[in-house]
């Protein structure tokens, strides 16, 4: 860059302050190389399923290290959206069920059995059901982002890509070892980290990990006649706990257990405006909003808010989610020389309970109740070469199972129902079982040294 060209350019005292700022960058020009090569730092990934540096691979990776989620202050999974270029977690349904897009390609349904082509992942064991994919983020060691398609080594709906979780391990190495970080700020927020390891003889080590994101929330739920309230709080309470072991030299065994509780309120929302059919725009302050025929129709909800403040929400009950999520993970790796076989089992169950009102308006438009109970298994076994070689390859069998029951309804109440005929509404009951095999294989060769 030439540090002179946005300069004013006249007379002479502006050209010896040209020379001058072009000493001084001159100055600190080793000064600054040398800061950027210790800046670089080196992240090692898992997103070839083997250990490599993320300079060395040859795919499109965005990463995270541990250091870096701690500066960016990532609290939940929609955090890392706002620092990957083309990711989107947007929360349009509830904040348990988040939709998600990488590259332009997402699904943007609400339903339990809509399947993400962008998958989820913690610790290379897929997230299956999208009700738990909205999930807490703490003690990680890094976070990777594959930009799609990546069917080969992680198997179906990676159409687009997908996001990986990867929790910070016990080490015997790192010996006794915690932190503690406390976070305060408005509307009652008070989030907690803590961690800690520690070794259990010459051949085994713990760590566990709690975690707890709450505040009062930032709305104020309007309501005629009676005090406002605050909304959208949140109250979500995690906690992970593993132990590694090494039986023998060459073979480890790592445990993993986690339990998470979310029973915070979903976001708040405004009614929007429409033209009702008798040409009115809005119904105005004090009218009732959804009567039909009273030249102030609006049966979808879309009326005239009480107080145009953004902050002020007008449901009719307040809209909440309670998600339970839990589960296990089992992995056993066996390093023989030139190979590694690895064996990865995992068993996760998630029930959620959302009750929300759509039209977010004072009168029951459109209320929804969804019930959801789905628990997940996969059993991956892989084995990866170690040559030093320009030729690896990787080659695996995968299974992989769900169950899913689930309760939708819908309601409209305040809705005038056709002449004859009870209220309107609509429930749905649905189970769904799936089941999927695959053989996989990728080889790579490093034909030249870069």
């Amino acid at each position: 860059m030439n540090v002179a060209e946005n300069l004013p350019r006249s007379g002479w005292l502006t050209k010896s302050l040209h020379c001058a700022v072009l000493a001084a960058a001159c100055m600190w020009c080793p000064a600054f190389d040398a800061y950027a090569q210790q800046a670089l730092e080196e992240i090692v990934v898992t997103a070839t399923k083997r250990e490599e540096s993320l300079q060395d691979i040859p795919i499109s990776v965005t990463a995270f290290s541990s250091d870096m989620i701690e500066r960016l202050d990532f609290g939940l999974s929609y955090d890392i959206a706002s620092h990957v270029p083309n990711l989107q977690f947007m929360a349009e349904s509830s904040p348990s069920t988040p939709f998600i897009f990488l590259r332009g390609i997402g699904n943007t349904s609400f339903f339990p059995n809509s399947i993400n082509p962008v998958a989820t992942y913690v610790d290379n064991s897929y997230i299956g059901q999208n009700i738990a994919q909205g999930l807490q983020i703490y003690d990680l060691e890094r976070v990777e982002v594959l930009r799609g398609p990546q069917g080969t080594l992680f198997g179906r709906n990676s159409t687009a890509g997908l996001v990986n979780f990867i929790t910070r391990k016990p080490r015997i190495e790192d010996g006794v070892n915690g932190r503690l970080e406390v976070t305060v700020g408005d509307y009652g927020q008070l989030d907690l980290q803590a961690a800690g390891g520690m070794p259990v003889g010459d051949r085994a080590a713990v760590r566990f990990a709690a975690a707890r994101l709450s505040n009062s929330g930032m709305y104020d739920h309007v309501r005629p006649g009676l005090p406002d309230e605050d909304f959208g709080s949140v109250d979500i309470n995690s906690f992970r706990g593993q132990l590694q072991w090494l039986p023998a030299d060459g073979f480890e065994v790592l445990f993993k257990a986690h339990y998470s509780k979310d029973e915070s309120e979903t976001t708040g929302e405004k009614p929007g405006y429409v033209i009702s059919p008798f040409g009115v725009p809005n119904c105005p302050p004090g009218a009732v909003s959804g009567a039909l025929f009273n030249g102030c129709s609006d049966p979808f909800g879309f009326g005239q808010t009480v107080d145009g403040d953004f902050y002020d929400v007008q449901f009719t009950y307040p809209p909440r989610q309670d998600i339970e999520s839990y589960g296990f993970m089992l992995d056993l790796t066996w390093d023989i020389g030139d190979h590694t076989i690895v064996s990865q089992t995992a068993w996760d169950s998630a029930q959620r309970d959302l009750q929300a009102d759509d039209d977010a308006n004072f009168l029951i438009i459109l209320a929804d109740t969804f019930l959801s109970d789905a628990e997940w298994f996969s059993q991956e076994l892989r084995i990866n070469s170690d040559y030093d070689g320009a030729l690896n390859w990787i080659a695996g069998l995968n299974y992989y199972s769900d169950d899913l029951d689930s309760q939708l309804n819908f309601a409209a109440p305040d809705l005038p129902p056709p002449p004859g005929l009870p209220p309107i509404g609509l429930g749905q009951d649905l189970q769904q079982k799936t089941e999927s095999w695959a053989v996989f294989g990728e080889s790579t060769w490093e034909f030249v040294p870069d």
